[in-house]
C-alpha cells in the first residue's frame, strides 16, 4: 500500500504527454489544486498549462524526481517505452513508494513488463487507458479502465475522480489494456456502421440531423453516432482521436487476437478501411474521417456535397462571405443560404449587371456569374453543376435564398413584382420550401 494519502496539499503530480486528450486531463488536476510538473516533446504545446502554474521538466526522469504520482499518455508503445524505460525515463527518476500511471493505449505485454520492472525498484505501476475522446477529456467524463494491484488503484481514486467519471478496476497488470482493446474493437466496427448509415441517409434524400433525432436515442444509438455523427454532417473532422493512433490500437488488438488464436474479421476489415483513410492523407484527422474514404468509394465528394439545410446547419465554409467593400449590398438578416445569423455582402461586377461573392475561408467555394435575366441573377459553383438561385428586385435589393436540394428537382427563386420580399418556390413533388422568406425588405448599406 502506498505510504501516503493523495490530496492536493500533499501530492505532487507529474504528467508526461499533453496531446489532444492529455492536455485537458492534466488541466483538471491543475484546477483541482495539485502541484504539477510537465514534460512533452514540444514545450510550446504545454505553454497554456505552464501559464496556469505547472512546472516544466526537461526529461521524464526529472518529472519523476519531482513527483509522487507520474501519469503518462503518449502516442505509441515505442514512445511509452522511451519515456518510462529509456535512459532518461520516468522509472529511473521515481523514488521508492511512488506510482507510475500509464494512460496510453498500449501493448498489454508492455504494461506487464513495466509493472515487473517497477516492482523491482520499489515503485508501483498501473495501466489505466481511457475512452471518451476529446469531449470526455474536456468534460472530465472519461471511462478509465485500470489494471494493477487493487490497493494501489484504491489509493489513486482521488486523482482518477478528477479526470474521469467511470472508474473500474479490471484486474491485474495488463487488464486495463486488454479492456481498452475490447473497447477499440467496438469503436472500430461501430464507426463503419455510423458512416455507412449517414451515407445511406444522404443518398436517400433524408435530412441527416433530423434522421439522427430518430436513430440516436434508439437501439442503434451509440457514443460515436451521437457525438461524432453531427461532426461528420458539419464537415468537422478535427481530431478527438487521431486516425493514425487508432490504426495503432487496431493493430495491437489484432496482434493480441492472433496470439490468442482468435479470428476477428470485422476488426480486420475496419483496420483496412482506416489504412485507406491514412493513405489519402487524413491520418491526422479524427477517427470519423472514415466517412471521407467511404464516401469516395461511393463517388461522393462528402465535403462538397449538396446540402439539405432546412433543419440543419450549412457547412462552416458557407457561413460568411468576404468581398470587396465597393458598393456593398445587404443580403438579409437570416444570412447566407439559410440559418446563419451572420451577414454577407456582394458587389456588382464592373461592367455587368450581375454579382460576385467569394467564401472567406476556402478557395473551393468561389461564386461567379453565369446567367442574367430580368428576374434575377443565377450563379453556379465553379467545377460543379449545382445551381444557386439568386434573385434581385433592384440594383441593391439582392438575395441568394435557395439552392438545389435534389438534382433535377429544384425550382429557381425570384422576387415578387409587388413586394421586395423573396418568393420561394417549392421543389417538384415536395411540400418543403427551399429557403426562408425574408420578413423585411432588403436595403442598401451606406
Amino acid at each position: 500500500m502506498p505510504a501516503f494519502d493523495i490530496s492536493p496539499k500533499k501530492t505532487r503530480v507529474g504528467w508526461i504527454g499533453t496531446g489532444v486528450i492529455g492536455s485537458s486531463m492534466v488541466g483538471h488536476l491543475i484546477t483541482a489544486g495539485y502541484s504539477t510538473t510537465l514534460f512533452t516533446r514540444s514545450k510550446h504545446k504545454a505553454s497554456g498549462l505552464i501559464d496556469r502554474g505547472a512546472k516544466w521538466a526537461e526529461t521524464p526522469k526529472q518529472v519523476a524526481e519531482q513527483s509522487d504520482v507520474v501519469f503518462s499518455i503518449v502516442g505509441f508503445p515505442s514512445d511509452l517505452r522511451e519515456v518510462i524505460l529509456g535512459a532518461n525515463g520516468a522509472l529511473f527518476g521515481a523514488t521508492q513508494g511512488s506510482i507510475l500511471v500509464d494512460m496510453t493505449t498500449s501493448d498489454p505485454t508492455l504494461a506487464v513488463e513495466i509493472h515487473s520492472l517497477a516492482k523491482q525498484r520499489g515503485v508501483y505501476s498501473v495501466d489505466a487507458p481511457v475512452s471518451g475522446g476529446d469531449i470526455g477529456a474536456k468534460n472530465a467524463t472519461l471511462s478509465i479502465m485500470i489494471g494493477g494491484d487493487k490497493d494501489v488503484v484504491d489509493a489513486l481514486l482521488p486523482l482518477f475522480s478528477v479526470i474521469g467519471k467511470t472508474i473500474v478496476h479490471q484486474g491485474g497488470p495488463g487488464a486495463g489494456q486488454h479492456t481498452k482493446m475490447a473497447n477499440q474493437i467496438l469503436v472500430a466496427t461501430n464507426m463503419v456502421g455510423v458512416c455507412e448509415s449517414l451515407l445511406y441517409g444522404y443518398k436517400a434524400g433524408l435530412d441527416l440531423p433530423t434522421m439522427l433525432k430518430s436513430v440516436g436515442p434508439g437501439a442503434a444509438g451509440s457514443w460515436s453516432l451521437n457525438n461524432l455523427g453531427p461532426r461528420i454532417i458539419e464537415n468537422n473532422f478535427d481530431p478527438g482521436f487521431f486516425v493514425e493512433h487508432f490504426i495503432k490500437d487496431m493493430g495491437l488488438a489484432l496482434a493480441e487476437a492472433r496470439r490468442m488464436g482468435l479470428c476477428l474479421p470485422g476488426l480486420s476489415l475496419s483496420e483496412q478501411l482506416y489504412q485507406s483513410v491514412k493513405s489519402k492523407g487524413w491520418g491526422r484527422n479524427g477517427t470519423h474521417a472514415l466517412m471521407l474514404a467511404l464516401a469516395e468509394m461511393a463517388n461522393i465528394d462528402w465535403r462538397n456535397r449538396e446540402w439539405r439545410w432546412l433543419s440543419g446547419r450549412p457547412p462552416r465554409k458557407w457561413m460568411s462571405l468576404d468581398c470587396p467593400q465597393e458598393n456593398p449590398a445587404f443580403i438579409g438578416s437570416l444570412g447566407w443560404l439559410g440559418n446563419s445569423q451572420r451577414q454577407a455582402q456582394t458587389v456588382p461586377i464592373q461592367g455587368r449587371n450581375s454579382w460576385h461573392a467569394r467564401a472567406s475561408n476556402s478557395q473551393d467555394w468561389q461564386w461567379r456569374s453565369s446567367h442574367h435575366s430580368r428576374k434575377g441573377v443565377l450563379t453556379r459553383r465553379h467545377s460543379a453543376r449545382q445551381w444557386i438561385g439568386m434573385s434581385r428586385r433592384g440594383p441593391m435589393d439582392f438575395a441568394p435564398w435557395g439552392r438545389r436540394v435534389n438534382a433535377q428537382r429544384c425550382q429557381r427563386l425570384s422576387m415578387s413584382r409587388s413586394s421586395p420580399s423573396c418568393v420561394n418556390k417549392r421543389r417538384d413533388g415536395s411540400r418543403s420550401w427551399l429557403a426562408p422568406v425574408p420578413t423585411a425588405p432588403l436595403k442598401q448599406l451606406s
